[in-house]
């Protein structure tokens, strides 16, 4: 018989190599960046491969935003290799190439076999981007090539939905909608439009006359499809819900609440399932019409983003700054107000210390600017965030919030400030909060809404427990 010390070299080998195999891993694990972070559009492509649009901006910063294919298996058998900004949605063509509404960029591209630019619409107007009838294209979100080789384009911050080719001419438009998504052309020449910002869908004609509508119970609808026995399906984003109605208005389908988090889009398949985009969630899902989940397809490491926040709030005075002047840890929020804006940390106006942190901006309508830093929650916790705020020609409102976000990326509500507008001195705004069970990040965010300028400085975070009264003797 062998001793039993002699084995202990072997089992040491093993638990060497396991413990290679299990850091391997982990290394991958940590420094994979390919995250699928905002899940805003798809397209089932005819090998049963799916063109999906990531939306980008963990932080509501403009970058991370691609355009890629997967098998069912969820391997990436295409992406796109350039930059995008905020892209929305894609479209494989007739030609084989993707076309691609680069949102933040204010321009459609479209992208051949290789993920590389073959053509885009800074090409029209001989260079200007200018439609034939002197529009820009502003923040479009959904494009699609209709049978005739032009494109049907949402143009949200025009308020315009036009038909167009790849010199810029406009055949068609109407400007009935507002901040409107998804134009769907239908096989008898009528359009189906999600209204959002009138929180209703609309079917018009080729005149731009109101054939059909609803609106019952809507909150920012961002995409409808018609399905082939004349019912409509909805993404009522927020909602957080999918629903189908019949043609006079009766529901007869609704999936989501509590499940979903803002859906963008949702397509009845071929086989009768149904397949959505989760957006906040990150992540495609599949069910079948008893509502069981069939497939789901996401990518993203929760586990290392929640790993890397604070516990507290850093950084509250705008003291530290990178090497570009901007204050250390927080982020300049800028994909959700794309046009000219300044984020800055200002040596110069400032309530104490060295610094504040200050958003500028000239234009923008309505266009949320603001500062943002994520930290780790702690449910059944009352939370109090405070700060400074001073402001110069804010025409519409500068003012703090919090937002709460579960464990798998999905908002929960969040709570606003008291706007501070115009001109006025430093004032003292506060939020108090309960956190609600199920949140695992606070979004801390420092807004500025439309144009004006405003500052901030000395804010704070804190986080108390509930006091829970004594139950009565």
């Amino acid at each position: 018989m062998k001793p039993v010390m002699g084995r202990f070299p072997k089992i040491g080998l093993i638990l060497s190599g396991a413990a290679v195999i299990i850091a391997s891993l982990f290394f991958l694990w940590w420094f994979d960046d390919f995250e699928f972070q905002r899940a805003l559009g798809f397209q089932v492509l005819p090998d049963g491969r799916i063109l999906v649009t990531d939306g980008g901006g963990a932080d509501f910063s403009d970058t991370g935003s691609k355009v890629f294919i997967i098998d069912r298996s969820g391997r990436v058998t295409w992406k796109a290799k350039t930059r995008l900004r905020f892209a929305h949605s894609a479209v494989m063509l007739s030609n084989g190439h993707v076309l691609v509404p680069d949102t933040n960029a204010d321009r459609l591209v479209e992208l051949d076999g290789a993920g590389k630019v073959a053509w885009t619409s800074q090409s029209w107007g001989g260079g200007t981007g200018l439609l034939s009838d002197g529009t820009k294209l502003d923040y479009p979100n959904h494009a699609t090539e209709l049978p005739n080789g032009h494109f049907l384009v949402s143009g949200r911050y025009n308020d315009l939905v036009f038909e167009t080719d790849r010199e810029g001419t406009v055949f068609w438009a109407f400007r009935g909608a507002k901040r409107q998504h998804a134009p769907r052309r239908l096989p008898d020449g009528n359009t189906l439009i999600a209204d959002s910002d009138g929180n209703r869908i609309i079917e018009i004609d080729n005149s731009g006359a109101i054939v059909w509508s609803y609106s019952e119970g809507l909150n920012w609808p961002r995409f409808a499809q018609r399905l082939p026995d004349g019912n409509t399906l909805i993404a009522d984003s927020d909602n957080d819900r999918i629903l189908e109605v019949t043609p006079t208005g009766d529901v007869v389908f609704e999936y989501g609440r509590g499940v979903l988090s803002k859906p963008y889009q949702v397509e009845e398949l071929p086989g009768g399932t149904i397949l959505i985009a989760d957006a906040q969630h990150g992540r495609l899902v599949e069910i079948d019409r008893t509502k069981k989940v069939v497939w789901t397809y996401r990518r993203r490491n929760l586990l290392k983003r929640w790993l890397s926040m604070p516990g507290i709030l850093v950084n509250g005075g705008a003291e530290a700054v990178n090497g570009t002047g901007v204050p250390s840890d927080w982020v300049a929020c800028d994909l959700l107000a794309p046009d000219a804006g300044v984020w800055t940390g200002d040596t110069v106006i400032k309530r104490s210390g060295h610094s504040s942190f200050s958003i500028r901006g000239n234009e923008g309508e309505g266009l949320n600017r603001f500062w943002g830093q994520y930290i780790k929650a702690n449910a059944g916790e009352t939370i109090v965030l405070r700060a400074y705020i001073k402001t110069e020609s804010v025409a519409q409102g500068a003012g703090l919030s919090v937002n709460f976000v579960d464990r798998t990326g999905g908002i929960q509500g969040g709570v606003n400030s008291v706007a501070v507008s115009g001109d006025s001195d430093w004032k003292e705004t506060v939020i108090i909060a309960p956190v609600p069970e199920g949140a695992a990040v606070i979004g801390v965010t420092l807004s500025l809404i439309g144009p004006g300028s405003a500052w901030w400085d000395d804010v704070t975070f804190e986080s108390r427990p509930v006091r829970r009264s004594k139950p009565a003797p």
